[in-house]
């Protein structure tokens, strides 16, 4: 018994333990519905998917966008059972899970079991929490780790358990040992993504806007977490010391200054917008959106608890917005802003949190925020089967395009060359390179042709860091269809000519379709000369 259950009746403890195993079996429930869904949901590797999951094929201590994380995870998973879609996207349903218990942990530990309940909630009811679940990019373990960062950083640093709203987890977890959970799971989200750095200027800017804690910048906890942090990007700073720095380089790009005019900024602004609305549904966006000027206005005002979460979620979520106004901004790259928003959100709704009479009002809206974001929710997963019932794949309403026909391009393409000794080479088209390494029978090795000479890709580092003789000369070049490949391409294979067209309808005016190109001779020729492994056939 922590001690706000001191405090409590034996009739208010068992209302509040009902609201934790509530939260726990829809935590377990939604991992286990995450998964199966993963198994039969009719949709193929993104883009991003398959080309993390040519990363894990080849594992290093960083790559050209991003730490390697997501290269170790999904390397781990199919390894331990086997390479496909399925498998690749098993840690997403886990981590996802992982990261709503730290959800709970945030929320009763600030607000109270009934307020964890609500976070839970609110974090599962929207549709961007749908893609998070089932999509095997770096978002999934990014928010598992952010969110339980939050929770351990708060654990090291808060005054006493009547000064929280409730027991969480781990509640015999000292300063110390919330310290070493604090670094263990800051380092792995800086492993995921560059966005967690974050963290640090985050938490420095509440303890010095918080007069008791203010001292504690200067103390042995607040040191040794950032340095424990940092340690874990030690190898990813030596790679990035042999790779020119490419990863900072392709970082920096995401924040050059675009030219746009007053109603193009206007335009991407409304963009940005309306994709926040789908991330964590329209409802809870829009009283996020009320909450966050008066809560800034308000922050020197603000209890601590309620200041810890404006400067890790409504402070940072107002940046974005502003940075949404001079430049593109992908509708993902807030999302771990919004854990601290939501615990925030379901403190305010359970009434442990005062903002400020002109909004207290609107705390209502927050079950019908919950069950709209629900509805949504349920209707994403249903989309990619009702489609197709429907007939709408392919029409300006199927949003699961990029996510269909991999599998058959690959089964028909090898159709065409089975049994052939074949090197693959695309041309120009990092997705195409992606998805055929994945889809392909065999998963064999497939390179990509880039004439820029800028390093655009990991597969771009791949070919300027590999041997000069382990690259073995393309047989088959893959070109969009249509497309004829470059003319130094050509004459550097010894001519190029055209083979077979690979096409595969989407719906509607939709569709893959690629050029195959033989480097000359006959499939006996080539089996004998670029020896290498067959092309199975499509079973």
């Amino acid at each position: 018994m922590d001690g706000r259950d001191a405090l409590l009746g034996d009739d208010a403890i068992c209302s509040e333990r009902r609201f934790e195993r509530i939260a726990y079996a829809l935590i377990v429930a939604l991992t286990l519905f995450r998964i199966l869904y993963a198994a039969i949901a009719p949709l193929d590797l993104i883009h991003d998917e398959a080309y993390y999951w040519d990363w894990s094929r080849r594992l290093d201590w960083g790559y050209y966008s991003k730490p390697p994380l997501i290269a170790w995870i999904i390397a781990a998973s199919t390894r331990l059972f086997g390479s496909s879609t399925f498998t690749v996207r098993l840690p997403a349903a886990v981590l996802s899970g992982a990261a709503l218990a730290g959800m709970y942990a945030l929320g009763s530990r600030m607000y109270g079991r009934r307020a964890g309940l609500i976070a839970v909630a609110l974090s599962a009811a929207a549709p961007g929490a749908v893609a998070v679940g089932l999509i095997m990019t770096i978002d999934a373990p990014l928010l598992c780790f952010w969110t339980w960062s939050l929770y351990f950083l708060w654990r090291m640093i808060e005054p006493g358990p009547l000064s929280t709203g409730g027991k969480g987890v781990f509640p015999a977890a000292g300063p110390w040992i919330s310290l070493a959970g604090a670094v263990g799971c800051t380092g792995l989200a800086v492993l995921s993504k560059q966005t967690a750095l974050a963290l640090i200027p985050l938490f420095g800017t509440f303890l010095l806007l918080s007069p008791q804690r203010r001292r504690l910048l200067i103390g042995l906890r607040f040191g040794t977490w950032v340095a424990g942090s940092l340690l874990f990007l030690a190898p990813v700073v030596i790679w990035n010391l042999r790779h020119d720095w490419i990863t900072l380089a392709h970082t920096r790009h995401h924040f050059a200054q675009e030219s746009l005019t007053v109603l193009g900024r206007l335009a991407r602004f409304g963009e940005y917008l309306l994709g926040q609305g789908g991330v964590v549904s329209p409802l809870t966006a829009v009283l996020l959106a009320i909450l966050m000027p008066v809560a800034l206005w308000r922050l020197r005002r603000l209890e601590d608890r309620e200041r810890f979460l404006v400067i890790f979620g409504l402070g940072p979520l107002a940046g974005v917005m502003a940075l949404a106004l001079t430049r593109h901004v992908e509708p993902n790259w807030p999302a771990p802003f919004y854990v601290a928003a939501i615990a925030l959100l379901a403190g305010w709704a359970r009434r442990a949190v005062g903002i400020s009479p002109r909004v207290d009002w609107l705390r209502f809206a927050v079950r019908p925020a919950i069950v709209g974001g629900s509805l949504l929710a349920a209707a994403t997963y249903a989309a990619p089967f009702a489609l197709g019932w429907w007939g709408l794949h392919g029409s300006p309403f199927d949003p699961t395009f990029r996510m269909r026909g991999w599998r058959d391009v690959g089964r028909e393409t090898a159709a065409r060359l089975c049994g052939e000794s074949v090197h693959w080479l695309v041309v120009q088209d990092r997705a195409a390179t992606a998805e055929l390494a994945f889809y392909l029978p065999g998963q064999p090795r497939v390179a990509l042709y880039n004439p820029s000479g800028i390093v655009a890709s990991q597969y771009d580092l791949w070919a300027m860091t590999a041997p000069a003789n382990a690259s073995p000369k393309p047989t088959i070049v893959v070109t969009r269809h249509g497309a004829a490949p470059p003319t130094e391409l050509a004459d550097a294979l010894g001519g190029l000519t055209p083979y077979a067209n690979v096409e595969h309808p989407l719906g509607g005016k939709r569709r893959l379709a690629f050029t195959l190109w033989r480097t000359g001779g006959e499939p006996a020729h080539l089996a004998r000369t670029h020896q290498g492994p067959k092309a199975p056939c499509p079973r």
